[in-house]
C-alpha cells in the first residue's frame, strides 16, 4: 500500500521520483550491457547478434544499426537479418545497401534484402537480389518476402507473375503466399483466380487460418460476390 499521493511506479531510489521505464526499454537497456559484456568477452556474435533482434523490433532500431557500427564482434549469418530489418524499418535505404554489400562479401547473402528493398519501394532491386540468389537459397522464405514486398506495395501485377514464376519450379504455397496472392486478385478484380486460391486452400486446410479467411473475405467483398464473403 502506497503513502499518500504515493505512485508505486514513479517512485526512485532514495523517496525520488522518476518514470518508471517501459518493459521494451528495459529491455533494450540490459541487451545494450550484454552488448559491452560481448566486446569485452572477446567478441562472441551470439549475445550481439541477440541484441540485433531486439533492437530491430524496438521502438528504437537504430540501435541495432549504431552497435554494428562499433564493430563490437564479427558478424555470422544470423547479423544481418536483423540489422536489415532495422533499416527497413527506418527506410535507411543507403546503409541497407552498404550491409547487403557487406552481407554479399562475408558470404552472408540471404533473404533480408528483398524484405529490405521491398519496404523502400525498390521493386527491380527486390527481384535482382531474388535473381542474384543461388538456386539454393531461392526457399519458400525468399519467394514469400518478394510476393509480400509487391503486395504490400499495391503491385498486385508483380504479385501474380512472380506466383506464377514460383508454382514453375514447383514450390507449393503456403498460407502466407495466399494471403499475398488473394490480396493481389481483390486489388485487380482477378476473382477466376481467387476461387482457384481458394479451392487449393481448402485442399490443404489452410482456409481455417485466419489471416488467409480474412483475405478471401476481402476478395469476395471486392469482387460484389458478398453471399460467398458470408459464408468464409
Amino acid at each position: 500500500m502506497t503513502g499518500r499521493g504515493g505512485n508505486p511506479r514513479a517512485r526512485g531510489r532514495g523517496g525520488g521520483s522518476q518514470v518508471a521505464a517501459s518493459a521494451p526499454e528495459v529491455a533494450l537497456r540490459c541487451a545494450e550491457a550484454e552488448a559491452g559484456k560481448a566486446a569485452r568477452g572477446g567478441g562472441d556474435p551470439f549475445p550481439l547478434n541477440t541484441v540485433h533482434r531486439i533492437a530491430a523490433g524496438s521502438f528504437r532500431p537504430c540501435v541495432a544499426l549504431e552497435l554494428h557500427r562499433r564493430r563490437l564482434a564479427p558478424p555470422d549469418t544470423h547479423t544481418y537479418p536483423s540489422l536489415l530489418q532495422a533499416c527497413a524499418r527506418l527506410l535507411a535505404l543507403r546503409e541497407g545497401e552498404c550491409l547487403h554489400t557487406e552481407a554479399a562479401k562475408n558470404g552472408f547473402v540471404q533473404n533480408s534484402p528483398v524484405h529490405h528493398y521491398g519496404a523502400c519501394g525498390l521493386f527491380e532491386s527486390v527481384h535482382k537480389v531474388f535473381d542474384e540468389m543461388p538456386v539454393h537459397g531461392q526457399n519458400l522464405v525468399s519467394w514469400n518476402s518478394m510476393l509480400n514486398s509487391f503486395a504490400a506495395n499495391g503491385r498486385p501485377n508483380e504479385v501474380l507473375t512472380v506466383f506464377r514464376e514460383m508454382l514453375g519450379v514447383n514450390f507449393a504455397p503456403d498460407g502466407f503466399t495466399i494471403v499475398s496472392v488473394l490480396t493481389a486478385c481483390a486489388e485487380i478484380g482477378a476473382l477466376a483466380l481467387g476461387r482457384r486460391v481458394h479451392v487449393y486452400a481448402e485442399k490443404v486446410v489452410l482456409v481455417d487460418n485466419s489471416h488467409v479467411s480474412n483475405a478471401l473475405i476481402n476478395l469476395y467483398a471486392k469482387c460484389g460476390i458478398v453471399n460467398d464473403a458470408r459464408l468464409i
